[in-house]
């Protein structure tokens, strides 16, 4: 086993996922990467049609779960 590659996501299975891909790289001196999974069935704009303050309005939320999709990820990554 050379390299692990773990999940990440706000499930609180995640740090037990992480503890033990840890401590296979460490019995098998392999490298881990963390991978951040983001759901976008639920931010995806499949609004964004229609009325212009409806298409504005759409736009707006779907860069804002973008973001706070992305600052979720970040933490994870980070942790």
């Amino acid at each position: 086993m050379k390299r692990i590659l773990i999940a990440l996501d706000p499930d609180p299975d995640t740090p037990i996922a992480t503890e033990y891909g840890i401590a296979l790289a460490k019995s098998y001196g392999a490298k881990v990467t963390g991978l951040a999974v983001v759901d976008t069935s639920n931010i995806y704009p499949t609004g964004i049609v229609g009325e212009p303050d409806f298409t504005h309005h759409a736009r707006n939320l779907w860069e804002e779960l973008t973001d706070e999709s992305r600052e979720v990820a970040e933490d994870l990554l980070a942790r």
